[in-house]
């Protein structure tokens, strides 16, 4: 049986030693929703919230003298 929905995890599980923001806080755009010159913002499937995202860096990592960059599809 399939995973229905998002899959819970906590912040904690994700980075255990935190995170800071490196960037900006945008909306995530839709795009095979958007048309040209329409631009239409992505929704949360399972609460019809909008979806925002923001680059972070792992602070476990940075400690270490890493760069590594989290966000949405580099997980």
């Amino acid at each position: 049986m399939a995973i229905q929905g998002p899959i819970p995890i906590g912040f904690d599980q994700v980075f255990p030693h935190g995170c800071y923001a490196v960037g900006e806080v945008e909306q995530v755009k839709d795009f095979d929703a958007s048309a040209s010159g329409r631009t239409v913002y992505a929704k949360d499937k399972t609460t019809g919230e909008l979806v925002w995202q923001v680059a972070v860096m792992d602070q476990g990592r940075a400690a270490q003298g890493e760069e590594a960059e989290e966000g949405p599809g580099r997980r």
